[in-house]
């Protein structure tokens, strides 16, 4: 059976036992052993800070000679020339545990499969695990990588349209969509293609069913994973999900560091890995926002988004994620999925693109939606499909995603969603 307590209890021992950083957190803990849940909510935090205080080994949890990949967060997009100093140690064990939950969700690879996978190969484990879960199963796996200057989209969408892949792997669909039709080319060219694997960004359940409807339908399964982890959750587009068994995840109160103990109240999201030796981790807040189901079979984690892109309206004393915004206008047909957020103001813009065109009634119409379900008004302008697209590369300058810039509360920053 199943016992979450002794789980949890060997954890803490392991790290206790082997990580530099534990042994000290714990040195002058009186005990770090537990009979409860409760009991293991006790015991402190672990944090990004702390990953750059003992960067790069110290959450090691086995010796060097183990470690069989080095991983690391993306830090700070404005200065892409330094090390985040957030690393992540996997063993052998560890990325075979994470191969295998990326394997054994909804997929199922086979033989016949052609994959493609855009996910960013550089310093993350979740292309890779794709990459060797597809293999396993005797896939033919596309390594395109994420957009640079070897794999632009334009490139991609070309060789996509000529393999005619039975999956697509990546954090940006709608970026392939959007080109393929910038190009003259439509996803009903995508014949074999059987499902679409999203990992790295949330979705909404609206967003995951747009996101169906214009790659004909198919299903599509997101992934929420971290460098720090690997694959944590799954969802599909039919709302079915579940936490994997190596992690055991807690939402807190970001204000009173409380565990949030009611089902579907947003908060934090903490993770703490059961069974992992490379850089185990013991309640570590990722500063990811969530929803925690538990009444079902399976608990279910809801991901809606990060707290550095919440949007606070104060007159109301609400804040919101991009996450409540797409859940409502991607219902909308005429959205075509590209959307881009911006203050203009201080009053909140977004540019949305559409091919229909009564853009005027498309933007009163999601307008209205947006007040009628939120509660809050913003401005909607309705643009040329592609328009986000081409005024992101005039701003940024550069040819990659990773140059996206986050809201974070102030004036005049934005942020491209795909």
């Amino acid at each position: 059976m199943y016992n979450i307590v002794e789980n949890l209890r060997q954890a803490v021992d392991y790290c206790r036992n082997n990580s530099e950083f534990y042994r000290k957190v714990y040195k002058n803990q009186e005990s770090t052993g537990f009979d409860s849940i409760e009991e293991f909510e006790k015991l402190p935090f672990t944090g990004k800070n702390d990953l750059k205080r003992f960067y790069p080994y110290g959450f090691m949890g086995c010796s060097l000679e183990q470690v069989t990949g080095y991983y690391e967060t993306t830090g700070d997009k404005a200065d892409l020339n330094r090390s985040s100093r957030c690393s992540s140690l996997f063993t052998r064990d560890d990325l075979e545990r994470d191969l295998i939950r990326r394997a054994s969700g909804s997929m199922d690879f086979n033989s016949r499969d052609v994959v493609f996978n855009s996910l960013s190969y550089a310093y993350s484990c979740a292309a890779m695990s794709f990459h060797n879960a597809a293999l396993r199963q005797g896939a033919m796996v596309v390594s395109a990588d994420n957009e640079s200057k070897l794999s632009n989209y334009r490139k991609q969408v070309d060789i996509l349209t000529r393999i005619n892949p039975t999956v697509i792997i990546t954090a940006y669909p709608f970026i392939i969509s959007t080109i393929l039709q910038i190009m003259g080319e439509s996803t009903e060219k995508l014949t074999n293609l059987r499902a679409i694997q999203l990992s790295g960004m949330p979705h909404s359940p609206n967003g995951m069913k747009k996101i169906s409807r214009i790659f004909n339908g198919v299903p599509v399964y997101n992934t929420y994973d971290m460098v720090e982890f690997g694959a944590v959750s799954t969802v599909s587009t039919d709302g079915a999900g579940r936490i994997f068994d190596d992690f055991y995840v807690e939402v807190i109160n970001p204000k009173t560091m409380e565990v949030i103990k009611e089902d579907g109240i947003g908060g934090e999201i903490v993770i703490t890995s059961l069974n992992r030796q490379g850089s185990p981790l013991i309640r570590y807040k990722t500063g990811d926002i969530g929803r925690l189901y538990r009444n079902g079979e399976t608990p279910y984690l809801q991901v809606l988004g990060r707290f550095k892109d919440l949007v606070e309206f104060k007159e109301i004393n609400r804040r919101f994620t991009l996450y409540n915004f797409e859940d409502v206008f991607y219902r909308h047909e005429a959205v075509k999925g590209m959307y881009k957020p911006r203050f203009v103001e201080d009053k909140l813009t977004f540019a949305i693109d559409t091919d229909a065109d009564n853009k005027e009634e498309v933007s009163k119409e999601i307008q209205k939606m947006i007040k009628n379900e939120l509660e809050i008004d913003v401005e909607i302008e309705a643009v040329n499909t592609g328009m986000s697209r081409r005024e992101f590369l005039m701003d940024s300058g550069s040819d990659s995603v990773k140059s996206l810039q986050t809201i974070e509360n102030k004036k005049n920053e934005w942020l491209i969603t795909y």
